[in-house]
C-alpha cells in the first residue's frame, strides 16, 4: 500500500514513508539540519514578504478575480444580513413607527420653514412698502 514503511530493517533509508517527522537525514547525506533550517528561513522570509497575497490553505497566490470574489462574497452576506435586519424590524412594526416618526419630523421641519420664511417676505415687503412712501 502508499505511504507505508517497508518490511527490510533498514532504518536509514525510509524515504517512502513520510510520517511528518525529520529524521536528521539531508539531501547532502550528513545528519545536521541546516539545510531544513535554511528552507524553513526562506519560506518564511517568502512568506513575510507576501503576507498581504498570500493564501496559507491553497498554498497559492490570490488573483485579482478571487479577490472580487471574496468582496462579492462579503457584500452579498452584508445585504442578506441587512435584508434581515428589515424583515425583524417590519415583523415587530418598529421600521413603521421610525418611518412615521421620520415623516413627521420632515413635515414639521418644511412647513416651520415655509411659515418662516413666508413671514420674513411679508416683513420684508412691508418694510419695503413703508419705506418707499416714507409712512415710518
Amino acid at each position: 500500500m502508499l505511504n507505508e514503511p517497508d518490511d527490510d530493517d533498514d532504518d536509514d533509508d525510509d524515504d517512502d514513508y513520510d510520517d511528518g517527522y525529520d529524521d536528521g537525514d539531508d539531501d547532502d547525506g550528513d545528519d545536521d539540519d541546516d539545510d531544513d533550517y535554511d528552507d524553513y528561513y526562506n519560506d518564511g522570509l517568502r512568506r513575510l514578504r507576501d503576507y498581504d497575497y498570500y493564501d496559507y490553505d491553497d498554498d497559492d497566490y490570490y488573483d485579482a478575480t478571487t479577490l472580487l470574489l471574496r468582496r462579492l462574497r462579503l457584500l452579498r452576506r452584508l445585504l442578506l444580513l441587512l435584508l434581515l435586519l428589515i424583515l425583524l424590524l417590519l415583523r415587530l412594526r418598529l421600521l413603521l413607527r421610525l418611518l412615521l416618526l421620520l415623516r413627521l419630523l420632515y413635515y414639521y421641519y418644511y412647513y416651520y420653514y415655509y411659515y418662516y420664511y413666508y413671514y420674513y417676505y411679508y416683513y420684508y415687503y412691508y418694510y419695503y412698502y413703508c419705506y418707499f412712501y416714507h409712512y415710518y
